[in-house]
């Protein structure tokens, strides 16, 4: 459970990517240059997956003991606009707070409107193709040299299509390794905490283009286990067929990174379907939707409209309300199918 009291700012951002890390990192960055130093203040940042943000929002309560409220990386979806207790939620935090929600997913794009009339400032970087790194350093740290260049190896990753430096690109990989495999830990906030903190101060982090001791070990042990997970889920993977349409629905193991596993099948079965979605195991307990890139079909339309669900760019995810592992993934396959089947009938896509 949370404990929320404080009086510090709160900020809220996705802990399972490096947008998600490294806006965190840099708004503490810009924090900690003025008179507000949070490098060594407790309980004021609260990494969240998606599972976790239903949960988190219930626990929210109108209190005086929040100043600033800041959202990073997590899309404003429709399930916590369209529920009245959760829609008061949301009022309240925009009426009675200073509350900043910095994103770029289509979910959070489509309701800033209704942020910006109960008083919230939005910042959303879905029409310039920006991910919340790059929208914070530009908010917060535009003439800051190391942030521009810690936000560039977030859009890289965000936006794998962004023309960025291999150096960058393969720095973006592998903080994505190693923050997938923390969300695996029993020790995981300390460890974000630590990780979110180092970057924040300078790039000692990095060693002639690599990571630097600890992290080095720790991007060691997720490859000691990759390849095996990469070889079960080419395993699982099978291709379904509903009207027109193809998809490729395969099982991951929770160590690969949300989006590098449907990456990865898009790229090894390129044109082969329409979409790749992939099933993560506990405790993820979430699906990812990628769209094929010669294809018309909307993976993020179908994601959204899914509990926790949203996206960007036609790829999209959403979570899973059973517990996923090998064993129950045949009858959530199914079920997936039976949703793709209604959903295609409806919106005749």
């Amino acid at each position: 459970m949370f404990d929320i009291k404080m009086t510090k700012p709160l900020i809220l951002f996705h802990s399972e990517d490096p947008d998600g890390i490294i806006s965190h990192a840099l708004l503490l960055r810009h924090f900690t240059s003025g008179k507000c130093n949070l490098l060594h203040a407790k309980d004021w940042q609260y990494f969240i997956d998606y599972n976790q943000q239903l949960l988190f929002m219930d626990q929210l309560a109108p209190t005086s003991n929040y100043k600033d409220i800041y959202y990073l990386d997590l899309s404003l979806n429709d399930n916590l606009i369209h529920q009245d207790k959760r829609f008061s939620i949301i009022h309240w935090l925009a009426t009675y707070n200073y509350l900043t929600w910095i994103d770029h997913h289509d979910s959070t794009a489509k309701h800033q409107q209704l942020l910006r009339q109960l008083g919230a400032k939005v910042i959303s970087g879905l029409e310039q193709q920006l991910c919340s790194s790059s929208l914070v350093q530009k908010e917060y740290l535009s003439q800051d040299d190391y942030a521009r260049w810690l936000a560039l190896i977030a859009q890289g990753h965000d936006f794998s299509t962004f023309p960025i430096p291999e150096a960058e690109k393969k720095l973006g990989i592998d903080l994505q390794k190693i923050i997938s495999l923390y969300n695996l830990s029993s020790k995981c906030q300390s460890q974000l905490t630590f990780l979110t903190k180092i970057l924040a101060r300078d790039e000692s982090w990095t060693k002639k283009g690599n990571f630097a001791s600890p992290f080095a070990e720790d991007l060691q042990r997720y490859q000691a286990h990759e390849q095996q997970a990469l070889s079960e889920l080419e395993q699982s993977a099978k291709t379904v067929s509903i009207g027109k349409r193809k998809f490729l629905l395969a099982y991951s193991d929770p160590l690969l990174p949300p989006k590098d596993a449907p990456r990865y099948l898009r790229s090894k079965y390129e044109h082969q379907a329409d979409g790749y979605l992939v099933v993560f195991g506990a405790p993820k307990n979430q699906a990812m939707f990628f769209h094929d890139l010669e294809s018309d079909f909307d993976a993020a339309k179908f994601c959204a409209a899914q509990p926790g669900g949203g996206g960007r760019e036609g790829d999209g995810g959403f979570r899973l309300n059973s517990e996923v592992n090998s064993l129950t993934f045949p009858q959530i396959k199914e079920s997936l199918v039976q949703s793709l089947k209604l959903y295609l009938q409806n919106d005749k896509a």
